[in-house]
């Protein structure tokens, strides 16, 4: 990682792989495009942080029940403000997504001069562990 200012004129450097997050105009640029989160980690990732900014939301079927009473769905007088403790989790958070996503990449590692990461094996090992058919 490495910033810039941004009077930085980076107009034809090679950029391969590179991704510009542009702070002050709040955009974001990449080189290539980035694929979708797989499920079932999306879903996984997508709760917890959920859980982390919403602890006090009550469950879907609840929420339906209970529609005309919103103000307890979302109660804000109990609720921490933000600290130390939810950066911790939030990083906990992300920790474990990695670790599930990226969960056996050193048995695709390879020593020979052409490849250094078996990219199709371990798609295939992730399809037939999520039960998912591979990503194309």
């Amino acid at each position: 990682m490495m910033g810039l200012h941004s009077g930085v004129d980076t107009t034809g450097l090679a950029m391969d792989g590179v991704v510009v997050v542009d702070l002050e105009h709040n955009h974001i640029t990449t080189s290539e495009e980035i694929p979708p989160i797989p499920e079932p980690e999306l879903s996984s990732l997508r709760g917890d942080i959920m859980k982390l900014l919403h602890p006090n939301v009550v469950g879907i079927d609840q929420m339906k029940a209970n529609l005309g009473n919103s103000s307890e769905q979302y109660p804000r007088g109990g609720s921490k403000p933000w600290g130390d403790d939810h950066n911790l989790q939030l990083r906990f958070i992300f920790l474990k997504f990695f670790a599930s996503i990226l969960g056996g990449y050193r048995n695709f590692i390879e020593n020979t001069a052409n490849h250094v990461f078996n990219t199709k094996a371990f798609l295939k090992k992730r399809s037939r562990s999520t039960n998912q058919p591979p990503e194309p």
